[in-house]
């Protein structure tokens, strides 16, 4: 009883609290996630692979492109289509990414919703799990609202690129124009860290709330949310850089087998090359999907943290 008293979710917390009993909860709990989500993860480690796999078998075509705009021959129609077929493909591929994301997300929030009600996770009854749809609509909605915010904030640094190249703006000043309105645009974007949990977790969310009201009283936490995010941004890179090691030393030396290939050199890469990359990459993506996993427990406590916060400021208006 005391351990899930310690644990449990509204409790005032400092920043470094947040992040230990996020981390501490995770680790505790990790059987019992593990079996919740490993369906999801490997569904995500798999269309990973499948996606990185085919970023690294579109350079041929990238080199054979760059090497005609060299030359000054322009690009052939064959050229051009066959760019735009793999292009599409990693645009669906990238597509599947994004659900599958989703998809483990979903399953992380709904054990999230059952240690805020019991104080526990309860272990799976089954050796799968199945998505709350309900969950998961609210996950993509949210998704979409942050793409359109991410294609209306990309319109001004577009035109900052343009006025750059057309000398209309020095280079010195437009970079710092550039950087300034991305740090301005994270200092916003930063109180929607609550308001997206409170909108996933609460049991009546609001979407109108999550970028209303729940946004602005993200603002009274800005601080903290900042300093929780930080570490477990720096936590969770370079925890994902030591897994994925591998994966860039295999992406560069196919990288430099397929730049002797341009050239008409010999592959130099084994054959079974053609199959160890999607092996290596599933792992790396597989042990990845849980690095992810692990950063939203601290974004918990988070939530947790500031609701109770919200509650005791409150109180004292309710006695009088």
């Amino acid at each position: 009883m005391d351990h899930k008293n310690d644990l449990q979710l509204s409790r005032l917390r400092s920043s470094r609290s947040i992040i230990a009993d996020g981390y501490r909860l995770y680790t505790n709990s990790f059987r019992k996630i593990f079996r919740l989500s490993w369906i999801a993860g490997l569904i995500y480690a798999v269309i990973l692979s499948f996606q990185v796999s085919h970023s690294l078998e579109m350079i041929p075509y990238f080199m054979m492109a760059m090497q005609s705009m060299a030359s000054g021959q322009g690009l052939s129609p064959e050229l051009i289509s066959q760019y735009q077929a793999q292009n599409s493909i990693s645009m669906g591929l990238s597509l599947l990414l994004l659900i599958s994301m989703a998809l483990l997300v979903t399953l992380a929030y709904q054990a999230f919703r059952q240690h805020r009600q019991d104080g526990v996770y309860a272990r799976p009854a089954h050796w799968y799990t199945l998505p709350d749809m309900n969950l998961f609509g609210r996950l993509i909605l949210t998704y979409l609202f942050f793409v359109i915010i991410g294609v209306i904030c990309c319109i001004p640094i577009i035109a900052g690129v343009f006025l750059i190249k057309q000398g209309t703006i020095g280079p010195i000043s437009g970079g710092i124009a550039i950087t300034f309105f991305l740090l301005l645009l994270a200092v916003l974007l930063l109180p929607f860290i609550y308001s997206v949990q409170k909108y996933l977790i609460d049991a009546k969310p609001s979407f109108s709330r999550m970028v209303g009201h729940d946004y602005l009283v993200g603002w009274r936490y800005w601080g903290r949310i900042f300093a929780v995010a930080l570490i477990v941004g720096i936590i969770t890179t370079s925890v994902s850089f030591i897994i994925e090691l591998p994966s860039p030393i295999l992406s560069m030396a196919y990288l430099s087998s397929q730049r002797g290939v341009a050239i008409g050199d010999p592959t130099g890469m084994p054959e079974y090359m053609s199959w160890m990359k999607y092996v290596v990459f599933i792992l790396a993506g597989f042990i990845q999907s849980f690095v992810i996993l692990s950063s939203f427990f601290p974004i918990y406590y988070l939530y947790g943290s500031i609701e109770a916060s919200e509650q005791d400021r409150k109180q004292p208006n309710q006695s009088l």
